[in-house]
Formats: structure tokens, C-alpha cells, sequence
């Protein structure tokens, strides 16, 4: 395999942010916004804002919202900064487990592990297939109990004809490098129910100027490249030894927490709406090849759910043949891994969770991104059968 490929990668150039930058005015950022509330179908009843990160967003939302009631249901297959906010903002983690097939969730459970400390809960879109959540909707309401959509990593997935994200009280949406449009750094928040919009935090948000921006987002770029670089490399004993003394450019991308979306991100994001279906259409095709070439090894998508592919997961049979599998990949240029997530939540026991834990051991990440062809999916598919 000669090129390299990162699980995730962005579809946009240095020539895009330039472009970007000529177009900046001062409603940049509510331009994008609105661009933001057309591709996901919603209207003037429903308010979007644009924060520093999602992980950032959830934590300020969590801090306005659940009063005395500090409980958060949320999926023990997770990510960690999901955790890290909502006890940053205070509240209780309460864990709830896969049913027996990943991605699916048995509802009346769940229900079940609410209790009146239960403030919110949060529903986990994953890899760009949405879950099916309307059967907790009417007892959320009922309740007064916060519900979550988290689309970091799903942006223009549906469940039955409501675009993700439009069917709990609130959204979050992630635009850090890995995520289905990334633009270097932030995130948007969707509010559907109006009653639970405060924006107390909205005054601890930097913008950065132009020139500001466009030093970082040249920031960022270095930083990919040197990621995307070292894919092959990394398991070199050469490699690890320039590492260590500081003699390889940084991978690592990282701005303060608080620090806003620019105007330049917001006419980049523009334009990415305007080419994402194109994106969709050949990710699609490409998760459903490996699922083709891959039968009942990849994730799968629940009756009635029209997914909007980040990458694909493949199910292997060990730890061990998915570790040696994601080895050679990696050698060969291709990031592949139990990247999202190896590990469960803080405080889970290990034989309460069985089915998130499957998941977490023995479910690879496989790229099929928009620079993939049919070519490097033939490939893919033919190592992970031989492997097993």
C-alpha cells in the first residue's frame, strides 16, 4: 500500500482557507450558523451556538441544567472527555450497556436505571450511524429529564425522516480534526426545546482575530502532516528514538480551551456544507463495500436509520488477531485501530457492561474517507478475512 491514509481526514486544502479568508465579514459567523441550521433541516424555534469544543459545550449545558437533580445516563462505550465534562459540570455518571448487538440499545433497561436523581441523558451517534432514541423520547419529556443528542460523531445521519440531532432537546456537534467536518478546532450546540437555553457562559468564549486564526489553523496543518507521516514509521526502533529526543516535528494540535471558532472556520464551513453530500455519498459507498466484502463483521445499522458514515468498525475474533491486524496495517500506512474507544468508562465493572466491552476489545476502526478508493477497500477486506 503506498499511500497513506488517517482514519479521518479533512476535505478541504490551503487553498480552501485562503478562499475563506477573502470572504471573511462580520456575520461570518451567523452566516455558517444558518448554513449550519439549513443542512440539518431545522427552523427559527431552534437556536444553534458555536463553541470552543463539544466537550466544552456539553460541560457549560450540564453546568446550566441539572440543578439538584446531578445524574447523567449515558453510554459506558464512550469517550472519556464525555465523562470528564459531566463531572467537571458537577454531575454523576450512571452507565448503561449495549444490548447484545453493538449499537443497539434496549430502551426499557435504560429506563429502568433512571431514578429521581436522573437529569439527563445522553444518547452517543456512533461512527456516523444514528441511534434510534424516540422510544425514551415521551418519558424524558414526561420526567423533565435533559435529552442529549451527542453527533460528534454524526453530521446528517436520520432516524426514520428526523435528521440526527433534531430529536432530543439538545445537540452537540464536533468539528475537531477526526470528526465528519472538521474544521481544526470547535463545535456547535443545537437547542431544540427553548426552555432549556440559558447561555451563561457565553462571555468566557475567546474569538481570535484573523491573523490569529490563520496562524493556528497553519498550526493545525503542520501538525496533520506530521501525523499522517509517522503512521508508517511508528513502530520503527529509529522512530521511537527520534521521538523521545524531540527530533521529529509535533503531531499534537492543541489551542486553549476556551477559545472560540474564528471567521475564517465559519466561511470554511460554509463551503464544506456546500461539498458534504459528495463526501456522504463516497464515504457511504465505501462502508458498504467493506460490509459487503465483510459479512456480519461490520457495525451494524439499526431498522429505519439512514447512517452518515465516519469510518467503519469490523469486529475480529481476539484481541490478539485484531492487535497483529492493526500492526500490519499501520505499517503499511493505513491508521487502523480500536481507536474509538479500547477502554470503557471510569467505574465500570467489567462483567455489568459484557456487550460495550466486546466492542471496546475486539472492534477495529477502519478508514473509508473520501481519499479511500474501491482499490484500497479490496485490500483492506482481504487482510482483515485472512486474519479472522
Amino acid at each position: 500500500m503506498s499511500a497513506v491514509f488517517d482514519t479521518v481526514e479533512e476535505f478541504w486544502s490551503w487553498d480552501d482557507i485562503e478562499i475563506a479568508a477573502q470572504r471573511v465579514n462580520k456575520n461570518s459567523a451567523q452566516h455558517f450558523k444558518l448554513a449550519l441550521a439549513d443542512y440539518l433541516g431545522v427552523h427559527t424555534q431552534t437556536t444553534i451556538e458555536l463553541v470552543p469544543s463539544a466537550r466544552f459545550g456539553l460541560e457549560k449545558l450540564l453546568q446550566d441544567q441539572l440543578g439538584e437533580r446531578r445524574s447523567v445516563l449515558v453510554p459506558c462505550f464512550n469517550c472519556s472527555v464525555v465523562q470528564e465534562s459531566i463531572l467537571a459540570a458537577g454531575g454523576i455518571t450512571q452507565l448503561y450497556d449495549f444490548s447484545p448487538s453493538p449499537g443497539l440499545f434496549n430502551w426499557e433497561k435504560v429506563i429502568q436505571q433512571a431514578d429521581s436523581n436522573t437529569g439527563a441523558i445522553i444518547v452517543t451517534h456512533y461512527f456516523g450511524v444514528p441511534i434510534d432514541l424516540r422510544p425514551i423520547i415521551d418519558y424524558c419529556r414526561t420526567n423533565e429529564i435533559l435529552l442529549i443528542e451527542d453527533c460528534a460523531h454524526t453530521l446528517g445521519g436520520k432516524i426514520g425522516s428526523a435528521v440526527a440531532g433534531t430529536l432530543g432537546d439538545v445537540a452537540l456537534f464536533s468539528f475537531n480534526h477526526d470528526k465528519p467536518m472538521s474544521l481544526a478546532w470547535g463545535g456547535a450546540i443545537l437547542v431544540n426545546n427553548a426552555t432549556f437555553s440559558k447561555n451563561n457562559w457565553k462571555e468566557k468564549i475567546s474569538v481570535p482575530s484573523v491573523d490569529q486564526e490563520l496562524t493556528m489553523l497553519n498550526d493545525f496543518c503542520r501538525a496533520m502532516t506530521a501525523r499522517r507521516t509517522a503512521i508508517p514509521k511508528q513502530f520503527r526502533l529509529s522512530e521511537k528514538i527520534f521521538r523521545k529526543l524531540g527530533l521529529r516535528p509535533s503531531s499534537t494540535f492543541g489551542i486553549k480551551p476556551d477559545m472560540g471558532m474564528g471567521q475564517v472556520q465559519a466561511q470554511l464551513g460554509i463551503q464544506c456544507l456546500s461539498r458534504y453530500d459528495a463526501i456522504l455519498s463516497s464515504r457511504k459507498k465505501n462502508a458498504e463495500r467493506l460490509a459487503t466484502n465483510c459479512p456480519g463483521r461490520t457495525w451494524p445499522v439499526g431498522a429505519d436509520i439512514t447512517p452518515a458514515w465516519l469510518k467503519q468498525k469490523v469486529r475480529f475474533s481476539s484481541i490478539a488477531n485484531l492487535t497483529s491486524q492493526a500492526k500490519q496495517f499501520q505499517t503499511q500506512g493505513l491508521r487502523a485501530g480500536n481507536f474509538n474507544w479500547p477502554a470503557l468508562l471510569e467505574g465500570v465493572e467489567r462483567h455489568h457492561f459484557e456487550n460495550s466491552l466486546n466492542v471496546a476489545e475486539l472492534w477495529m476502526d477502519v478508514p473509508i474517507h473520501q481519499n479511500i478508493d474501491e482499490r484500497h477497500i479490496e485490500t483492506f477486506s482481504s487482510s482483515i478475512n485472512s486474519m479472522g
